[in-house]
């Protein structure tokens, strides 16, 4: 809400956990999954004092400041 009467705290190490158990238990028995890999590069060009920043190549090809990232999802074809 707008006055802060509701909130909802996400809690990211419960998150990750519950994904974790719940994921590798449901694809465990798969016979077949598909993996998708997909990184990505986050730009931040005007940021300098930002915690873990790194180089990465910008649309035009330079170099500038950001963040690579690489995340994955298994699909279970048979459900």
């Amino acid at each position: 809400m707008l006055d802060g009467s509701l909130r909802s705290v996400l809690d990211d190490k419960k998150i990750f956990d519950a994904l974790h158990k719940n994921g590798i238990n449901a694809l465990a028995d798969s016979d077949h999954l598909i993996l998708l890999h997909d990184p990505c590069d986050i730009r931040k060009k005007n940021f300098k004092g930002l915690e873990n920043l790194g180089k990465i190549r910008s649309l035009d090809g330079d170099i500038t400041n950001g963040y690579s990232t690489l995340n994955a999802v298994a699909v279970d074809d048979e459900e």
